[in-house]
């Protein structure tokens, strides 16, 4: 797989950005520490695929592609303050390693750069690029703040938990995909299903991290069940609802909700019940069925089949991903 070919541009411009561009004071050591911490740098590479496989060309693109990751990364840090998270990717959250008050001044100042690097493109629909992608940024503080409100509901529903993903998680790898196509040139059908595919891979992505929170390993970089003990309604959650007995069911919305059992004996108890009913594998399908739907989509593609064949194995890496 060619990501690394695809990126190198992105890497060069990143590395300026982080060694040339951005101050070295305490505002921006953590900014600094957040893009050093590692990751896949996935949305910047789908947007620059999108972009290829439309025909675009130029490095302006990489210019939009860090600006996406630099407001990712924002919301990376303000989530950790959120849930007072230790770890991000295996290392200490900035909040943890700084404080709280650091991460948000820190998260703030990434914010706003994420505009800064915005306004110095040169493309000529660069208002139209700023309205998306402001748009995606507003998505991903009301999914947050969904969220939070779910933390506090004893149970929500699917339907619930898939609009929170819409907007917390989809947000911005719909417009890694749309806006890849827009600004190659993609007529409107394609930028439509390119939208539909960011969509999807949003759901894909959010369920995988759902599974891997809990069936993974510490590779992860967290706590396993992490989401368990802070009462997070994840996929497993509504899975395992849909499945349970109405006796049992109130017993379990009892158990999961209380924060105050021991860490151990409540992730034992989930444990059990995830076992059962066999949420592993009912888990596994859906990213099954979620990959497949994107296959089926990138069919409909104006695009060639080469493209479609790379496109196709992009996403099924992404779908077996472990961490």
């Amino acid at each position: 797989m060619k990501t690394k070919k695809i990126l190198s541009n992105y890497f060069i411009g990143l590395d300026q950005f982080l060694h040339q561009k951005l101050p070295s004071n305490n505002l921006y050591q953590p900014i600094a520490y957040t893009f050093n911490l590692g990751g896949k740098s996935i949305r910047p590479f789908f947007l620059l695929y999108s972009y290829k496989i439309f025909g675009g060309n130029g490095k302006q693109i990489n210019q939009v592609a860090l600006a996406l990751e630099s407001l990712h990364n924002f919301s990376l840090i303000h989530d950790d303050v959120m849930d007072n998270a230790e770890k991000r990717r295996g290392k200490l959250s900035v909040q943890k390693k700084w404080n709280s008050n650091t991460a948000i001044l820190s998260g703030d100042a990434l914010l706003i750069i994420c505009f800064q690097l915005l306004n110095s493109i040169s493309f000529k629909n660069k208002k139209e690029i700023i309205k998306e992608f402001t748009d995606s940024a507003l998505k991903i503080c009301e999914g947050q703040q969904l969220d939070l409100e779910m933390e506090k509901k004893i149970v929500i529903d699917k339907k619930e938990y898939f609009r929170m993903i819409e907007l917390k998680t989809a947000a911005l790898f719909i417009f890694c995909f749309k806006m890849g196509c827009h600004l190659a040139g993609g007529d409107f059908s394609n930028q439509k299903k390119m939208e539909q595919i960011g969509l999807q891979i949003g759901l894909l992505f959010q369920i995988q991290d759902d599974y891997l929170d809990f069936f993974g390993t510490k590779k992860i970089g967290k706590k396993i069940g992490q989401d368990v003990l802070e009462n997070k309604k994840t996929f497993l959650f509504c899975e395992l609802l849909d499945c349970i007995s109405k006796t049992n069911k109130k017993e379990f919305i009892s158990k999961y909700n209380n924060k105050k059992t021991e860490p151990i004996k409540k992730i034992k108890y989930v444990e059990a019940l995830f076992k059962r009913h066999d949420i592993k594998n009912k888990t596994l399908l859906k990213i099954n069925d979620i990959n497949s739907v994107i296959h089926g989509l990138i069919n409909d593609l104006s695009i060639s089949r080469n493209n479609k064949e790379n496109f196709k194995k992009y996403i099924n890496q992404l779908s077996k991903r472990n961490n």
